[in-house]
C-alpha cells in the first residue's frame, strides 16, 4: 500500500483492513499464487517518501513466502523487472543442481572457490563443503574496479554472471545503507526494535543442517581496512552490519525450512519472546525487508545454492550409494 498522510489516512484507513482480509483469503491456499510473489516484491514509487516504510507487507501474512519449493518461483511475471523477482527465477534454475549455473556463467565464477573443490568443479565436478569466509575472502579478489560506475547509474542491475559476485553484493549493500539513512526521518518505534532485534537476536537454532553452513559469522564482509584497535566502526556502520547480519541469518531459516519444517516457528518465537509481541515482530520484518530485500535476496540465493550442495546432493549421493 501507498503512503498516505495522517489527515487523508482517516478517510481511507478501510483499505487496510480490506487488504488484510483479502490477504488471509489467499493465505490459506495450499500453494502460494504466484502473483502474490510478485506483489510482495513491489516497491513503492517515486511519489512516495524515501522515508516512508509500509505498515502492511505480504511476510505478515505469508511466513512461508522466501520458503518454497523452488518450483514455486518458476517463471514469475516481472512486468517491472525487479532484481528480487530476478533472484527468484535464478532460485527455480536450481532444479538440476548448481553446477549447471556455474558452466553457464549464470552464477559469477567465483562461487566455485567458495568450496572446498574448486579444481574439481572446473572438471565438471559437483560442489562440496561451502564455507562462508572462504567465500567472502575470494570475493575480495575480485577486482571489479572497472565496474564500479555501474553502481551510480540509477536503472543498472546486477545480471547473469554478477549473480553472487562482488559486485552483486556491494550493489545491494549499498542499497541498504541507502535505504537506512532515508529511514532516519521518522520509523523511531520500528528501527529502535528492529536493531535491538538484530543486536540480540544473532544465532538462530538451525536443527540437523550441516556444521560447515553456520561457522563463522555468517555474514560476507568485502571490507579491504586492516584491523586497528584505535579504529572505531561509526554506529552507523554497526547498524548496518548488524541488519545485514541478520538478514543473513533469516534467509538461511527461510530455505533450511523447506528441509526442516519448524525451523521459522522456532526463530518467530524466540523474536516474538524478544520484542514482546507478534504485532511487533511482523513490524519490525517488514521494516527490515523494505530496507534491505536485495541483500536477503543475495543471501536466500547464496544460502540455497550451500544448503542445495551441501545437504540436498549429498543426501542423493548416500541414497544411489546405499541402492548400489
Amino acid at each position: 500500500m501507498n503512503c498516505f498522510s495522517p489527515q487523508s489516512w482517516e478517510s481511507v484507513e478501510w483499505l487496510g483492513v480490506l487488504w488484510s482480509k483479502l490477504a488471509d483469503v489467499f493465505s490459506k491456499e495450499e500453494i502460494l499464487r504466484k502473483r502474490v510473489i510478485t506483489l510482495a516484491e513491489e516497491q513503492h514509487d517515486d511519489s512516495n517518501s524515501s522515508s516512508w516504510a509500509p505498515l502492511f507487507t505480504m511476510i505478515s501474512k505469508f511466513p512461508l513466502l522466501y520458503s518454497q519449493p523452488i518450483a514455486i518461483y518458476r517463471n514469475l511475471p516481472n512486468q517491472r523487472q525487479l532484481l528480487s523477482v530476478k533472484c527468484f527465477c535464478v532460485i527455480a534454475t536450481m532444479k538440476n543442481g548448481v553446477l549447471p549455473l556455474l558452466m553457464d556463467g549464470i552464477l559469477n565464477n567465483l562461487l566455485a572457490f567458495g568450496f572446498s573443490n574448486a579444481m574439481e568443479i572446473a572438471q565438471g565436478g559437483l560442489p562440496k563443503k561451502f564455507n562462508l569466509e572462504q567465500f567472502s575472502n575470494t570475493l575480495k579478489l575480485e577486482d571489479i574496479s572497472k565496474r564500479l560506475r555501474l553502481l551510480r547509474q540509477h536503472e543498472w542491475q546486477p545480471g547473469e554472471g554478477d549473480y553472487l559476485g562482488a559486485l552483486h553484493y556491494r550493489y545491494a549493500e549499498e542499497k541498504l545503507l541507502r535505504n537506512f539513512r532515508a529511514s532516519m526521518t521518522g520509523n523511531d518505534y520500528r528501527r529502535g526494535k528492529a536493531l535491538s532485534l538484530c543486536r540480540n537476536l544473532h544465532i538462530f537454532s538451525l536443527k540437523n543442517i550441516p556444521q560447515n553452513l553456520v561457522a563463522g559469522s555468517g555474514i560476507i564482509d568485502l571490507s579491504q581496512e586492516i584491523y586497528d584497535e584505535e579504529t572505531q566502526s561509526t554506529l552507523e556502520e554497526e547498524h548496518v552490519h548488524q541488519i545485514a547480519k541478520f538478514l543473513s541469518n533469516y534467509a538461511r531459516a527461510c530455505r533450511w525450512e523447506i528441509r526442516c519444517s519448524g525451523t521459522l516457528n522456532d526463530t518467530r518465537a524466540r523474536a516474538v519472546d524478544h520484542l514482546g509481541t507478534e504485532d511487533d515482530f511482523d513490524l519490525v520484518l517488514g521494516y527490515l525487508l523494505c530496507l534491505g530485500k536485495d541483500l536477503f535476496m543475495y543471501y536466500l540465493m547464496l544460502w540455497e545454492t550451500a544448503i542445495k550442495t551441501d545437504f540436498d546432493d549429498q543426501e542423493e549421493i548416500e541414497c544411489q550409494r546405499i541402492i548400489r
